[in-house]
Parts: C-alpha cells; sequence; structure tokens
C-alpha cells in the first residue's frame, strides 16, 4: 500500500513535471509561433520593400533615359548653335565689307548730287537773269502800247480799236507765258529731294530756257523760228543724253527695282510734259496764223485808203503792227 501510494505521488510529481513542461513547451510554443509571425510579418514588409525598390529603380531609369535624351538634345542644339554663330561670323564679314563698299557707293553719289546742284545754281541764275529780261521785255511792250495809243487817237476809232485790241492780245499771250513759267516754278517746289527735283529741275530749267528763246524771237524776224526749233531739238537730245547717264550711274550703282521704276515713272511724266509744251506752241503758232489773217481798211481824211494788217516776216510770239498803203500818199501828208 505505501508503495502503491509512492508511485501514486511520484507519478503525481512526474504528472507535475509534465504538466510543468508542457505548460513551459506550449508557452514556448506561443513564443515561437510570435516569432514565425513576426518573421512573416518581416518577411511581407522586405516583399513589399523590394516591390518598391523595383518600382523607384524603373523609375530612376525612366528618368536615367530622359535625363541622356534631354543632354542629347542640348549636345544638338550647342552643335546648331555654334554652326548659327560661324554663319552669323561670316555673314557679319559680308555686311561690313557691304557697308564699306556701299560707304564708297555714297561718297561718290555725295560728289555726284553736289556737282548737280552746282549746276542748277547756275541754271538758278540764269532764270533769274531771264526774269530780269522778261520784265524789261514787258516794260517794253507796255510803251510800245503807249505809243500805239497815240495812234489810235490819230486816226478813227475803229480803226484803233482794231489796233488796241490787237495789242492786248498779245499781251495776253505774254502773260499765259509768264503764267505756265510761274507753274512750272511751283511745280518745282512741290517735288521730292534730292534725286527726283535734281533730275526734273534739270528738265524744267530746259523747258524754261526754251520759252525765254520763244520770248526773246518775239522781237525777232520769221526766220528765228527755224532756229528756235533746232535749238528745241538740240535740248531734247541732251535732255534724252541726261537720262541715258543717269540710268547707266543707276545700273553703276545697282539701285533697287523701286527706285527704277519711280525714275521711269518721271521719264513718263516728263514725256507727257513736253507733248503739253509742243501743244502749247502749236496753239501759239495757230493763234498767230488768226492773228495773221486779221485786215483792215483805213480810209484818211484826203480820200485815200490804208490796209491796217500785220507784217508776216515778224516772229510768231510778238509780230509788230504796221500800216502798209495801197497807194502812195500825197506830198500833203
Amino acid at each position: 500500500m505505501e508503495e502503491y501510494l509512492q508511485y501514486m505521488k511520484t507519478l503525481r510529481s512526474q504528472m507535475n513535471d509534465v504538466e510543468d513542461e508542457a505548460a513551459k513547451i506550449s508557452v514556448e510554443e506561443e513564443m515561437q509561433l510570435t516569432n514565425v509571425r513576426t518573421l512573416e510579418s518581416d518577411i511581407e514588409s522586405a516583399k513589399s520593400g523590394i516591390t518598391q525598390l523595383k518600382e523607384d529603380t524603373e523609375k530612376m531609369r525612366a528618368a536615367k533615359g530622359e535625363i541622356c535624351s534631354k543632354i542629347l538634345e542640348k549636345q544638338k542644339r550647342i552643335a546648331s548653335l555654334e554652326f548659327d554663330t560661324i554663319k552669323l561670323s561670316q555673314t557679319l564679314e559680308l555686311i561690313q565689307q557691304e557697308r564699306v563698299g556701299l560707304s564708297s557707293k555714297l561718297s561718290e553719289k555725295r560728289a555726284y548730287y553736289s556737282k548737280v546742284a552746282e549746276d542748277m545754281n547756275a541754271k538758278l541764275q540764269k532764270q533769274q537773269e531771264w526774269v530780269s529780261s522778261t520784265r524789261k521785255i514787258r516794260r517794253e511792250l507796255q510803251k510800245h502800247d503807249l505809243a500805239t495809243g497815240k495812234v489810235v487817237g490819230e486816226i478813227s476809232k475803229a480803226e484803233g480799236m482794231a489796233l488796241y485790241f490787237s495789242l492786248i492780245a498779245w499781251l495776253g499771250l505774254i502773260s499765259q507765258i509768264e503764267n505756265q513759267l510761274n507753274f512750272v516754278q511751283q511745280f518745282k517746289l512741290k517735288l521730292k529731294p534730292p534725286h527726283e527735283y535734281l533730275l526734273i529741275s534739270a528738265y524744267w530749267s530746259v523747258v524754261r530756257t526754251n520759252l525765254i528763246n520763244e520770248l526773246d524771237s518775239a522781237k525777232a524776224r520769221l526766220e528765228e523760228i527755224l532756229t528756235l526749233k533746232a535749238k528745241v531739238l538740240t535740248e531734247n537730245t541732251k535732255i534724252k543724253l541726261a537720262i541715258e547717264d543717269v540710268k547707266c550711274r543707276e545700273n553703276e550703282f545697282k539701285l533697287k527695282a523701286a527706285g527704277l521704276t519711280a525714275l521711269e515713272e518721271e521719264y513718263k511724266a516728263l514725256l507727257s510734259d513736253k507733248a503739253g509744251e509742243t501743244e502749247y506752241l502749236q496753239s501759239l503758232e495757230k493763234q498767230v496764223e488768226k492773228l495773221k489773217e486779221i485786215r483792215h481798211v483805213v480810209k484818211c481824211a484826203c480820200g485815200e485808203e490804208y490796209n491796217v494788217a500785220l507784217n508776216k516776216k515778224h516772229a510768231p510770239i510778238m509780230q509788230q503792227l504796221v500800216l502798209r498803203q495801197d497807194n502812195p500818199p500825197n506830198r500833203h501828208h
């Protein structure tokens, strides 16, 4: 019995030991499970970290590719800028050379225009001389008008009026010529400097010279018309030569197309002005022919008759009035 109890105590002690051991083992198992769970969570976090690292690596690779492409673009841009720099430097050298050439050409043009200005000053002096001569002729015409008034007082009223109106008609022609010259002067002042004014001013100076010659020929004979026409043709030839010279200078200076077009328009305008002057001269000649046809018979108190007419031997611009006697006068006249 005692042995049984002893065995039972031993068994209980062993069972307690086993329970304690089992409790320890369960505690250890719990600890191991906790460790396993911790390790699993660490593994999951490590996996997620690896995945994030892979994603970051891919992003870095993509960013690296973009950076490399940008670097290549920048290198290409730098190369193109270097090429443009070289090209611009060459262009700058060409511009400097062209600037030197243009400076020399401008110097030549400046000298040419200075010479033309001197010529224009000389022509202006001639025009002033012409104005003074025109005033002198006008005064002579007025004196002639007064002398004619005395003759009108001696003859009958009808014949005197005819002579008076003839003189008034010629004075009107002279006034028209002077008005046309004033219009030419005003037209010259409206032109644009420098070459347009110089070119057309040269032409109008020639026209003014022709009108001066025409006005001076008012006191000359009918044969001077041929000389005047020859002078007009000579001046027209000079004008054409001057225009051709200007065109040659333009070709030498390599003027732009706009300048050439403007000069062509000016040349056409000059030709039209020349045609207008020709028509004006023709109208003057027609008026002279009409005045030549004027005839008037004057009967003197003594019974003799006189024909009042224009002398055909005088110039077409200003013809003198003469009295032609059909029958020779008696001694008491």
